[in-house]
């Protein structure tokens, strides 16, 4: 988990994207970007909505209660949204989501480059 501080919620989204629009943080890194001290209820909401602002969603589905606990934020309508909400959705169409990411052509793809770059 890398150990960034977060100065604005613009910063942390800046981050996300950085990282290919996914990124584990420590939830204190999140609750001091939005520039409160404490994780009440009123301060979990306002960080949804200033996730949601931005176009990150997170998982958990609720924002934790603790600054120790971990959450993943993550850039929406990006391939790693799609793959992460695809895993959350118990739905048979996204059990095709979830081939597709670990199958077919990419798979390929993955093995002629390991192929070229481990002889």
């Amino acid at each position: 988990m890398p150990e960034v501080a977060f100065k604005t919620m613009d910063d942390l989204n800046t981050e996300v994207e950085a990282n290919g629009n996914v990124m584990t943080v420590m939830m204190w890194h999140v609750r001091d970007a939005y520039g409160q001290e404490r994780l009440g209820s009123q301060v979990r909401t306002g960080i949804e909505k200033a996730l949601a602002k931005r176009g990150l969603g997170h998982y958990p589905e609720t924002i934790p209660t603790y600054q120790e606990e971990p959450v993943r934020i993550y850039k929406k309508g990006t391939e790693a949204a799609v793959l992460i909400e695809a895993v959350l959705s118990v739905d048979s169409e996204m059990d095709d989501v979830i081939r597709d990411a670990v199958g077919g052509d990419a798979a390929a793809t993955l093995e002629k480059v390991k192929e070229l770059v481990c002889p």
